[in-house]
């Protein structure tokens, strides 16, 4: 069942297709804003997701993808294998940041990610 997190508002959606070439998430969804510093001298933070609610498109075997989180780039051979019509919930802004995707097989898998705060 999916729990839209209702005490924490969501950040950002996107929607990533992931093929041959190693996929990371897009950092302007996960972290909006700059740092910066405004007229009285103060600095505004950015808002960093802590958490990314990802679900595969697809049928498991056909649409499934390979994912590290640790900055090595995936293979079809190496990485968290996650079968299509799966879900995945990364907890972090590290694990986010460094998050890496592969296609599995010969079929793109298109990916849907919410960012919470």
């Amino acid at each position: 069942m999916f729990d839209t997190y209702a005490s924490r508002p969501a950040l950002s959606f996107e929607q990533i297709t992931v093929s041959t070439a190693v996929k990371t998430l897009t950092a302007a969804s996960y972290r909006i804003g700059t740092v910066g510093q405004y007229p009285d001298g103060g600095y505004p933070l950015p808002q960093c997701a802590s958490e990314a609610y990802i679900t595969l498109e697809g049928a498991s075997g056909t649409n499934d993808m390979r994912v590290t989180f640790d900055g090595t780039d995936p293979t079809d051979t190496l990485g968290h294998i996650i079968k299509g019509g799966a879900t995945l919930i990364v907890k972090g802004y590290a694990n986010i940041v460094k998050m890496k995707m592969i296609r599995d097989l010969t079929t793109d898998v298109v990916i849907n990610v919410t960012y919470y705060k």
